[in-house]
């Protein structure tokens, strides 16, 4: 594990709490690419290739979620962002622990994501909405249309609101997207 990750001071010189007390990361079923690939198809879209797809999670806390799926998929590419630093270090080591080379993670406000990260196929972002500010909440909905590769590229958006948030999160995205050709 990564010892030497500091914990970062927000603007007010308080300490991030979310490096103090982490997020417990683990694989969700429900973010996985030919997942969001079957909802595409169920909304008439043709989703890219998930076997081969380029996927990016937007808070991706300790990589538990991704780097299963980047040792699920060796021919797809990963990158992982998260404003947690500490988060970051152990998403690193989980990847290097399981050798994915296929996974990428990134220190990085979902804000502040820009041009240089390229286009994906797959974008998801799950546990994350309902406890960020609300310019944050508009990062994440904003750029759909720059930071996918086709209009038939498929996102995957859940929030804790209630038992059925999972699915709709997935479906309100696929209409979303599909609105937008």
């Amino acid at each position: 594990m990564n010892t030497e990750t500091t914990i970062e001071a927000t603007s007010d010189g308080e300490p991030n709490l979310y490096d103090v007390v982490p997020y417990e990361s683990f694989p969700f079923d429900f973010t996985m690419p030919e997942r969001l690939h079957a909802v595409g198809r169920l909304f008439g879209m043709a989703p890219p290739d998930f076997l081969t797809a380029r996927v990016l999670e937007l808070g991706c806390a300790g990589g538990g979620n991704l780097v299963p799926m980047a040792a699920r998929y060796p021919k797809a590419d990963f990158i992982g962002v998260d404003l947690s630093a500490v988060e970051i270090g152990l998403a690193r080591d989980l990847a290097a622990a399981a050798e994915t080379s296929n996974v990428e993670f990134r220190h990085l406000s979902i804000a502040d994501i820009g041009a240089d990260l390229g286009l994906f196929d797959y974008i998801i972002c799950h546990g994350v909405l309902s406890w960020v500010p609300t310019p944050v909440q508009e990062a994440i909905f904003r750029p759909w249309p720059r930071r996918c590769s086709a209009v038939s590229a498929a996102p995957g958006v859940n929030w804790a609101v209630s038992a059925a948030s999972r699915i709709i999160g997935s479906c309100s995205a696929a209409m979303i997207l599909s609105t937008a050709a």
